[in-house]
């Protein structure tokens, strides 16, 4: 990243870095162009302008759009929780009404008792409230017409919240396609910035890094004990567990925080260690798929992460920009 080789291969294909990183580089080298009075060097003002805003747009809507998709999750959980919590109710009046008819019970409604509704996975939960309402309509004599409502409602509530969920994945597949496209374009512009400015500066050595930030592109942090460390802090949280994060940072830095699993991990600060493993009402939650900057000005000295989930582990990623 420090030399530049004009008949070498763009030296920024290969790096992966995320949206994020890649917006600070850009908005970086914008504002450095933006002030300089080389006419060369200010002949790249406006086709920066426009791939650093065209990347941020794209990286803002992702963001939103993963965010939007992780509530379409919980909404679609959420709705089947209710739902899970009625049809417990409904077993004992399916087992009065068909006491004498076991075969209903045992095959139609309750083919593996409660465990298939309990355990569903969110690629059934549609087909088993579907299901109810189906039921509960076809016996509606012996349940009863408000038991046949419920149901019709809560399969209903489910497929508004599984459409919720859907648009936000799809506008979501499209944006990072678009995305793509747009960091082949930007990495090329920043490519030719570079060149420019090593052009425009050849005979004043030192300056032309100063248009650059490439140590942004690069995950890095520092431990409890302020080593610097060249590379992500990677953690991985057992289900309903709460760590103290090996992590420090100072009131100017900015923190990347990524989730790589398929859980949510909620993030908090404190003054002093916690005594306990409570997660606080106002931690805040970073759903699967999602990246997020936290400006550590206004944070508190420990870093916590948490996992919420009963059943499964959660993973993320922790680093400066």
């Amino acid at each position: 990243m420090n030399a530049f080789d004009v008949t070498g291969p763009n030296p920024l294909i290969p790096i992966n870095a995320s949206g994020f990183r890649w917006l600070e580089f850009g908005e970086f080298d914008q504002t450095a162009i933006t002030g300089s009075t080389k006419p060369t060097i200010m002949a790249q003002v406006l086709p920066t302008t426009n791939i650093v805003g065209e990347l941020r747009i794209s990286v803002k809507n992702i963001d939103q759009y993963i965010e939007d998709q992780g509530k379409g999750v919980s909404g679609r959980n959420r709705t089947y929780k209710e739902f899970y919590a009625a049809v417990v109710e409904l077993m004992g009046d399916v087992k009065k009404a068909f006491k004498t008819n076991p075969d209903v019970i045992d095959k139609e409604f309750f083919p593996n008792l409660l465990s298939e509704y309990d355990k569903a996975v969110i690629s059934h939960q549609g087909i088993l409230t579907s299901r109810l309402k189906d039921l509960t309509a076809k016996y509606v004599i012996e349940l009863g017409i408000p038991t046949k409502t419920l149901f019709a409602t809560f399969d209903a509530d489910y497929i508004t919240a599984s459409e919720t969920q859907r648009l936000a994945t799809k506008a979501l597949t499209f944006e990072r396609a678009g995305y793509k496209n747009i960091l082949v374009r930007f990495k090329r512009q920043m490519w030719l910035n570079m060149l420019v400015v090593a052009a425009a500066y050849i005979d004043e050595p030192g300056i032309a890094s100063l248009f650059f930030k490439p140590s942004v592109l690069h995950p890095n942090h520092k431990n409890a004990q302020g080593q610097p460390i060249l590379k992500a802090l990677y953690i991985t949280l057992k289900k309903l567990s709460v760590i103290l994060t090996d992590f420090s940072y100072v009131s100017t830095d900015k923190i990347l925080l990524a989730v790589t699993g398929t859980e949510s991990v909620f993030y908090f600060t404190t003054d002093d260690p916690i005594q306990n493993n409570i997660v606080p009402d106002d931690a805040i939650e970073v759903f699967p798929g999602r990246e997020v900057v936290i400006p550590a000005l206004g944070l508190n000295k420990c870093f916590y992460v948490a996992n919420k989930s009963e059943t499964k582990t959660a993973k993320l990623e922790l680093s400066l920009m």
